[in-house]
This record gives C-alpha cells, structure tokens and sequence, in this order.
C-alpha cells in the first residue's frame, strides 16, 4: 500500500498529447454576469469556416485548445443577437487571452443569419476516434449491438464478443462509467440501448493514464445523448422496424435549465421479435455431428434517466443523476442433431433439442458529483461517488429427446437450469488539474469494488418431479477491489508537445465456489477459494511534432491489463445440449499489453496510423473434448499474441456531398503449447473496411449510402472466420421548419451479413455458420420542441476515464 502513495508523485503518459496554448477569455452580459445562453464558435478569416465550437463554463469562461498558427475571429449568438468579434492573429505558441468579453445585442437577428452545424460521421483523435451516430441516417432503428458491427475497425463474433484491431479485452464505457459486464452479458446489454439515445461512439486505441488500465484492445465509450439547451425544451421520438418480424421504438426527453438549476430527464421503449439461425458441424473420433439451430426471441426494454445540477456560484457546482433500464426477454430454441457413422455414413441416431430460455435483468446507477473550477489559477477539481447494481435471472428449459434411425423414441434428458446473478459496484474518484511549470499537471485517485454473487441451480426431470443435480448446482461469489492513482503531465513545447503520465493499480481479488459431491456414501459440502493480489504500474507517454500543423506526427506507448470475467471464472457447466455445454476456468490469469504506435495526420483529413502490440497470456475461446466426443467450450490463456495494425481514415466533401473512408489491416500470430500434440500456431492477415457517401439533395432532404466489409480473421485465439459485410441505404426528411426529422433506410439490402468460422483442436474438427435478422426496413421520426439556447454543464462521472483530447482532425467538433 505504502507503494501506491509513492507513485502518485510520479508523472506518466497519456496516450493523447494535449496542447497547452489556448485561445480563452470570459463571456459576459451587459451586468458582467455570466453569458450562460450564448454560443460561440471559432472562424478562420479567410473564408468564415466555423473551425471550433466553445464550451462555456458555469463562469463564463471558455478556451480553444490545439488550434493552429493562424488569423481568426469570434462569433457570439444569444436569443436573437450576434455578435462578431474583431479578427486576430494567433501564433499557436502562446496564449492568447481576451479577458472579459462583455457582449451587446445587436439588431441582427436569427432569422437573417442561419447557421447549420453537422458533425462529420467519423472524427479522428491521436489516440483513435469518434463514430457520431446521429450523423448517419443508416443507424436509425438499431442497437448499442448492431452499432458495434459498423464501427471502424470494430469485429463482433459468433458469440457476440467485441474485438477491436484484431485483439480482444475490450472495455465498454456507457457514459463514461466503466460497465462491469462482459462476454454475453454485456452483448445482451448493449441490445437494450436503442440508437435513438445514443450521440457518439468513442473509439479509444490508447486510453490516457487518467483511463482504468483495464482493456488490452482499448476502451470504447457509448456516449449518450445530453440536452444542452437553456430553458424548458425536450424532444419525442417514435419507431418501427420490419425484418421477419416487426420492432417498436418510443421515447421522450426532457429538460429545464434557469441560472441555478438545470433539471433533465428521459425514457425509452423498446419492443420487438428476433430471429436468428445457426449450423454446427463436429467431427471427432468416428462420429460427424450436424446441428441445426433456429431462436426466436420476444424483447422488452425500458430505459430511464433523471437527474438534477445545482450551480452554487461561478466556481462550484453539485448534482446527482439515475439512470438505469429493465428488460424481459423469451428465447425459443429449436435445435436437432444428427449422429453419423463417419467410416459408414449411416444416420445412427438423433437428438432434439427444442429450448426456451426466460430472462430477466435490471440495471440502476446512482452517481454523486461535485466540482470546483479555480477562477483566478485555471485548475479544476471534481469529486464522483457511484453506485451501480445488476439482477440478472436466468430461466432455461432444456429437453433433450433422443430417437433411433426410425425416428422412434430412445430415451429423454430434461433439465432446467437456474441461475441469478447479482452484481454490486461503488466507487469513488477525485481528479485535480492546474497550470505547472508551463504545462498542465493532472493528478487523481479512484477506490473501485465490485461484488458478485452467482446462484446456479441445475434441476434433473425423474419421473415427473424435478430434482435438484447437486453435482452440478453452485454458488460462485467474486469479489474485486482496486485501488489506482495516477499522475500526468503535458507541455506544449516549439514545434512539439508531450505528455507522460503513470497510473498504479493495486488489485485484490478472490472467487469462492461453493457445493455438494458425492463422496462415495453421502453428499458433502465444498468450498473452492482463488485469492489473487497483484500490483501493477502502467506507463504511458505520447509527443507529438506539430511545427506544421498541416503535416503531423504524433508517437504513442501505453501498458494495460485485461482481467478475466467473473462469468469465465466460474467453474460451473452452463448445459446447450448433452452433447455440449460451456464452463469457466478459475486458473484464468489477467493478460497484459504493451503497445506502440506512430499516427501522421496530413491537413487534418487523412489519418494514418501504425501500431505494434504485444499481449502474454491471452484469453482464448477452446473447443475441445471430454467423455467420447462431447464438446465443451474454455477459456484458457494463450501464451502470446503479436499484432501489427495500419489503420488509414479520409473524409471527402465537395458541396452536396461527402464522404468518409476507414481501412483497417492488420497481422496477428497466435502461439501456445498444451502438451500431447495439442498446439495452438495461427496466424492471419486480416482487415476492415467502412465507408459511406451522402449527398444533400435540397435544404430539407438528404441520402447516405454506408457499407462495411470484415475479411476472414481469428475468433478468440482458436477460430478461422469468414469473411462478413453489408451495405444499407437511407434517406432523411427534415421538415416543421427543421423542429421535425425523419430517416427511413433500408439494412443489409444484398442480404450478405452471415458469419461463420472453422476451429481444429485436440482431434476435433468444428465448423460453425449462421446469419441474424440483418436486412430490415426501419422508420424513425424525432420531433423537438421548447428552447434553442445552448446550456452549458455535462457530467462526468467517477467511473468515466475520459480526459480531454486534443487534436482535432476534420470538421467542427464541440469543445468539452
């Protein structure tokens, strides 16, 4: 512990390289009150381009970061004013400080100057980059899921688990505040999230070390919408969607801000009817395997959030917010089986497995926040408590009825499987930035605690009654605490700029499994313990060449863990069929990454990005074999993983239209050695392509076009993908005099989106294939009503590990 103490002196990296010159001031009325309801944007004088947008503090004050050398002016917009601010010349090197603007009305009006603001599809940061998704028509109707998919460099498998760059340890932030879920828990969750509530999706390669370490690939934030206006205003929206079956979508937004509150709200509805397929075909010892599955499930989802900000004065502000979602959801299987005498080819018997599966999970977090902004020296302190809590139960009716080449009846094996799960996290965090030795210095601290509790219940049918299996019935309690600290530092030099920094987590961890065995004569009780403490410090250090602002390079290193899931520590067979289940591993160990990387930006448009990683003990998804060729699914740790990643992004506008291209490629080999010939030595080639094109027909109607493509790549460390992809189509209406919009696109016109896979380990040959309800046509219409005057508070809370990062590279891009 006394450890941990000292490191909070050392600096250490961020991924990201932060400017420290800055174009700042303060924005004032007629009475030198804060000019809270005003909008400001930064404009090059050559041709009156908006290059920035201002973000004003509770104090009036607002700054422009990483802007380059150049001659500007300011734009201020209030109720029906403008105002323009003389034009000046900035030399990037030095502040440049206007004091107190005291802004006065003039006779101009809204209504003689209409500006427009569209944010690009996809903007590019040193360390990754943004996916707006209310800039795309096509991602209208979907979910947090089906987003993932489309995202650049983004992969999600059969199993629904997310890899970015050819890696997985993945974290997903919502909001800012670090989900617990993991594997298939958290694709169900991110099921729950409609498009329509979400702004942006962060795509964060090389967090900063403000960051959790947690995520080998990176961290990828899902930033929800946030009304920003002033006053009483809101919006509705409305939704419908049509595949094999129908979907329903509803919501409504609310808030109210005056000089001293700032009251929000919202509530989403979602309902709809999922198809999806999938084919299984094992070959092991003499016997090939087939299995045909079909599910259809029935999905209800209500999604909340309520919160309040009290602005004390001009320097300190307090709030609280809830937010949460509940969903029910119904899974009817119907899976059949054939068993196949490979020497003979003969059918020698059949498995029907026809399941239904009841879920039911609840999510509420409550976050606590205060924040303090140093009027005179420039630093700022925010102060976040948060608590959060998952109910998960799980209710799955497992036949399993076997016939002969007849089709006659052999015998049955019928199961239910219960299982409730609980989760439970607080954590409390503290941030402090200020103005050092010509630099800005970023010190906090966070004490996180996440609990788990994993009741399973395997009940066996005997002769009409159910009957507990206490062979197979568990409890699995995990319990995680860590504590971090980290500091930071950035300069902006001549020509250059760095920022180091050094986070240290210590982590204590310990998984109980408790049950009954069968000692020969009598059940006894069991308890299994896997306590772990281990302490790490992860460095990071980011510089930055930017004499020329039109051409530069930016140099990245970062260090992060990825701790196993609590859900793969649990030791306890989770049945598909008799003839496969999956089960966790308690000897899991955390796998550790060190990557570098070299980013060339040129005119802030087209980026390019080379990148090396290095991951020891990686988390891999085997197949193998037990009990004369039943197939069970572990995850184990690899001994190595090696990828090289180039990513190369360009957006493209000419009037009407525009266009933006990602591609991402990369090399990864896979090496591990289980003894008795059962050796894992893979490697591929593999990348990513997104791109989509838009055309703006007239002032209220616009189409896009986007598609995306996946080339044949490696599943969790074991398994050989096919090549996926697909390509949507969408039109959008802005009509009410702009106060109403609506998209109607069309997914996955060709009907392409299917995956599939192959894996051969210990003497098993497995293949594996399927699609979902991909092509839809889906209908979304948002209306907005009530103010129009920016507001000017966001929250950030203890689990959000987001820094500001500068460097923008296209566009116009709010500053935060």
């Amino acid at each position: 512990m006394k450890s941990l103490h000292y490191t909070f002196l050392f600096l250490g990296i961020s991924a990201t390289s932060l400017n420290a010159q800055e174009i700042k001031g303060r924005l004032l009325d007629s009475k030198n009150e804060p000019l809270l309801a005003a909008t400001l944007s930064l404009h090059n004088q050559k041709d009156s381009s908006a290059v920035k947008y201002g973000y004003i503090e509770a104090d009036g004050s607002f700054r422009f970061s990483q802007i380059p050398a150049g001659n500007y002016f300011l734009k201020i917009e209030e109720e029906e004013s403008v105002q323009y601010l003389e034009h000046f010349s900035y030399d990037g090197a030095s502040d440049k400080d206007f004091s107190d603007i005291i802004f006065t009305p003039s006779e101009s009006t809204m209504e003689k100057i209409v500006f427009t603001y569209q944010r690009p599809l996809i903007e590019m940061k040193p360390d990754g980059l943004v996916f707006n998704v209310d800039s795309t028509i096509n991602a209208v109707g979907q979910n947090g899921l089906d987003l993932m998919r489309k995202s650049p460099g983004v992969v999600v498998d059969k199993d629904e688990n997310i890899t970015m760059n050819g890696k997985n340890g993945i974290r997903v932030y919502i909001d800012g505040r670090l989900s617990p879920l993991q594997g298939n828990e958290l694709s169900e969750y991110l099921k729950t999230i409609q498009s329509s509530t979400i702004d942006a999706i962060e795509i964060i390669s090389s967090p900063s070390a403000k960051y959790d370490a947690a995520g080998n690939a990176g961290v990828i934030n899902i930033k929800l919408k946030k009304n920003k206006l002033l006053g009483t205003n809101g919006s509705m929206n409305a939704g419908y969607a049509i595949g094999k079956f129908s979907k329903y979508n509803g919501g409504v937004s609310l808030n109210h801000r005056n000089g001293k509150f700032n009251i929000y709200g919202n509530y989403n509805y979602n309902y709809g009817i999922s198809w999806n397929d999938a084919t299984f075909e094992r070959r092991t010892l003499d016997t090939f395997f087939s299995q045909k599955a079909e599910m259809i499930g029935h999905n209800s989802t209500h999604n909340y959030k309520a919160g309040v900000d009290y602005f004390i004065d001009d320097k300190n502000t307090v709030g609280i917010m809830v937010n949460g979602n509940v969903r029910a959801s119904e899974m009817d299987g119907r899976n059949a089986t054939g068993f196949i005498h490979i020497p003979t080819g003969a059918l020698t018997q059949s498995l029907v497995s026809n399941n239904q599966d009841a879920n039911n999970r609840d999510n509420i977090n409550i976050n606590l926040n205060y924040q303090h902004t140093g009027k005179n020296n420039g630093s700022t302190l925010t102060i976040d408590g948060d608590y959060g809590r998952f109910n998960i139960n799980n209710d799955q009716y497992q036949p399993n009825l076997y016939y002969n080449n007849a089709g006659s009846e052999i015998h049955r094996n019928v199961y239910n499987l219960l299982t409730n799960t609980s989760i439970n996290i607080f954590s409390f965090k503290a941030d402090y930035e200020q103005p050092f030795m010509k630099g800005k210095l970023g010190l906090g601290a966070k004490v996180a605690n996440t609990g788990t509790q994993n009741d399973f219940d395997y009940l066996v049918q005997q002769n009409n009654n159910w009957e507990t299996d206490r062979d197979r019935s568990n409890a699995f309690a995990y319990n995680e605490n860590i504590q971090a600290v980290y500091g930071q530092f950035s300069r902006q030099e001549k020509g250059w700029s760095y920022q180091v920094g050094l986070r240290a987590e210590n982590t204590l961890t310990e998984g109980v499994s408790n049950g009954q065995r069968w000692n020969g004569s009598s059940y006894e009780q069991y308890e299994t313990t896997n306590p772990r403490n281990y302490f790490n410090l992860f460095p990071s250090v980011g510089v930055t060449l930017n004499k020329n602002p039109m051409n530069m390079l930016n140099f990245m290193y970062s260090k992060r863990i990825d701790r196993p899931n609590y859900h793969d520590l649990n030791p306890f067979q989770y049945k598909m069929t008799d003839y496969a289940y999956r089960q966790g591993n308690i000897n899991l160990k955390p796998q550790i990454t060190n990557a570098v990387s070299v980013t060339h930006t040129y005119k802030y448009m087209l980026n390019t990005r080379l990148e090396y990683a290095h991951t020891s003990d990686v988390f891999a998804e085997l197949v193998d074999t037990i009990n004369n060729g039943k197939m069970f699914q572990i995850k184990q740790n690899l001994a190595t993983q090696d990828i090289i990643s180039l990513n190369i992004s360009m957006p493209f506008a000419y009037k009407s239209f525009s266009s933006f291209l990602n591609l991402n490629t990369y090399y990864s080999m896979f090496k591990a050695d289980y003894g008795n010939g059962r050796n894992i030595n893979l490697d591929v080639f593999a990348y990513n392509l997104y791109g989509q094109v838009a055309y703006k027909i007239n002032d209220w109607l616009s189409a896009e076009v986007s598609g995306w493509y996946t080339s044949p790549s490696i599943w969790q460390g074991t398994f050989k993908s096919i090549a996926m992809g697909g390509i949507d189509a969408g039109l959008q209406a802005r009509v009410l005099k702009g106060k109403g919009n609506f998209k109607l696109s069309v997914g996955d016109i060709f009907r392409t989106m299917k995956w599939g896979g192959s894996s051969n380990f210990a003497g098993q040959d497995v293949k594996a294939y399927g699609r979902w309800e991909s092509q839809q046509l889906r209908l979304n219409f948002t209306y907005n009503f009530g103010n129009n005057k920016i507001k000017t508070r966001q929250r950030k809370t203890a689990a959000e590990d987001e820094t500001r990062r500068a460097g923008d590279s296209q566009g116009i891009q709010q500053s935060r």
